[in-house]
Parts: C-alpha cells; structure tokens; sequence
C-alpha cells in the first residue's frame, strides 16, 4: 500500500542544502550562502520502521544525526537487527529557517517481527 507522507522524508546520503552562488569568499556563518529547497512529497511502499524521535534544528543536524545513527546502528548490533533499507530521516514542522527546531524521526527499515531497542520505537509505516 502507498501512502502520501506530507513531511519531508530524506534517504541518506543526504544534502540538505545548497550553494546558492560561487565565490571565493570565506563562508562566515554558513547559513547566508546556502538556501532550503522546497519541500516534496514522496510515495513510500509500506515498512517497518525502527527509529528514534529527536528535536533538532537544520543547523544542528551536521552535528547530531551522525553520532544518532552511531547509537542506532550500536543498539541494533546489540539486539541482532539488520537494516533492510537505506537510512530513513521523517522530518515534521520543516521551516526555511535553519535555527527553527524540528520533530525528526531517524531510524532504518526493518524485519516486521522486530523488537525496539531500549530508547527506540518500531512503528508500521502504511
């Protein structure tokens, strides 16, 4: 079963951003050089989805979803989970605004028959 998923759904590698011009210029703070495209929607087949909710904004994303996924992929080893897809990140409220917080879900696709790791949920995704 498809369903229209009205967030924006990013497969990693991603990239969230990109350079608007070129230059030769130091890039400051960033945030000036870059803009957000717009949002899409992507039809998904149903999964199962192991993941974890956390908050964080556009800004903090280069240093919080790498260590995220360190602890994911260390919880899943721990209980025998394999992946069964490519990283999954749902993210909720999107903003042009790269300091605004935002509700991320960051998790893999799984085996149906999976059981959530300590800190984590397994959730259907229709």
């Amino acid at each position: 079963m498809l369903k229209k998923l009205l967030t924006m759904i990013c497969l990693m590698p991603v990239m969230l951003c990109a350079q608007t011009q070129p230059t030769t210029q130091p890039a400051g703070n960033g945030f000036a050089d870059y803009s957000i495209s717009d949002p899409r929607i992507q039809d998904l087949q149903g999964f199962t989805y192991l993941h974890a909710d956390r908050k964080m904004s556009i800004a903090q994303m280069n240093d919080q979803v790498h260590p995220e996924v360190l602890k994911l992929e260390a919880a899943m080893e721990a209980k025998s989970l394999l992946a069964t897809g490519p990283l999954v990140m749902i993210m909720h409220g999107m903003t042009a605004n790269p300091q605004q917080p935002i509700a991320i879900q960051l998790g893999f696709r799984v085996n149906p028959n999976s059981a959530a790791p300590d800190g984590y949920q397994v959730t259907p995704m229709p």
